[in-house]
């Protein structure tokens, strides 16, 4: 999430708030014309194989911060 409280792809080196992932989202969604209303999953079990990763992230580098609010990757 954002400073402005927006969720967008994680990037390791974000420096706008986002560098940490906090949801998943359910499915693709193109927001490259602007904001979209999405579903995000807030809690869960995800296979980390099926994860689109931001720039600089890992299935490992994830886990910790996902589980930390109840997202578990395997």
């Amino acid at each position: 999430m954002t400073a402005d409280e927006k969720y967008i792809l994680s990037a390791s080196a974000a420096e706008d708030g986002s560098a940490t992932p906090s949801v998943i989202l359910w499915e693709d969604v193109d927001a490259t014309d602007g904001d979209v209303e999405a579903e995000a999953l807030m809690c869960g079990d995800v296979r980390g194989d099926k994860l689109t990763l931001g720039t600089g992230h890992t299935v490992a580098s994830v886990r910790k911060s996902l589980r930390n609010v109840s997202l578990f990757v395997r």
